[in-house]
């Protein structure tokens, strides 16, 4: 099945895998889909340029109405309950995550990882993006990072008590490692240069 058309951010809420995520929405999303059955499980492609969709997010994933960001979102899934979710946002934003039912027969992430960009540092080919053993890893490759917004960002977001008891919770879907390489970054008020570094928590 192939469909063309819109939802409102409302109406994204209502999307299990979204829903963490609607919070950070504003406006519109125009978008082409397909959708197969395989053994009565859900196979979805959507493809979207987010031209008509603000993104409430720290730089570089910040962005306003009116500008375009080729996105793919594609969830795979089987009989056994099994899924893999891959998002790509132009050459700024890669995730990829893995589901399994837990006991309960609820979704839960077994492995997940994060690329986040910045469009002057992307280049031709893909950075380094590999799943850990298990959790959720990051990479960040930016030219600047202000870690005191993102961490206002990150505490606002994981706080936010909206997500069904039926999807993974916020938390889940956040970083539990962090490989960072940024030109500048910013920090309590004061600057640093060509800064490599790996943060867990």
């Amino acid at each position: 099945i192939e469909i063309e058309g819109q939802a409102t951010v409302n109406a994204l809420r209502d999307i299990p895998q979204i829903t963490p995520f609607a919070t950070l929405l504003d406006g519109t999303l125009k978008y082409q889909a397909r959708l197969q059955l395989k053994q009565g499980a859900p196979n979805i492609r959507v493809y979207s340029d987010l031209g008509d969709l603000a993104l409430n997010l720290p730089a570089p994933l910040t962005k306003a109405r009116g500008q375009a960001l080729p996105t793919q979102f594609i969830w795979h899934s089987d009989a056994n309950g099994k899924a893999e979710f891959n998002l790509q946002a132009g050459s700024i934003l890669r995730a990829q995550y893995f589901f399994s039912p837990n006991s309960t027969g609820l979704q839960q992430i077994t492995q997940g990882s994060i690329g986040i960009y910045s469009p002057d540092t992307a280049t031709t080919s893909s950075p380094p993006f590999s799943l850990p053993s298990e959790g959720v890893s990051a990479s960040l490759h930016l030219d600047t990072l202000d870690i005191d917004q993102w961490h206002h960002f990150l505490n606002s977001f994981s706080h936010d008590t909206s997500t069904s008891h039926s999807t993974p919770a916020i938390n889940d879907y956040l970083p539990q490692q962090i490989d960072v390489k940024v030109n500048t970054l910013k920090v309590l008020n004061r600057t640093w240069e060509k800064v490599n570094a790996v943060i867990t928590h």
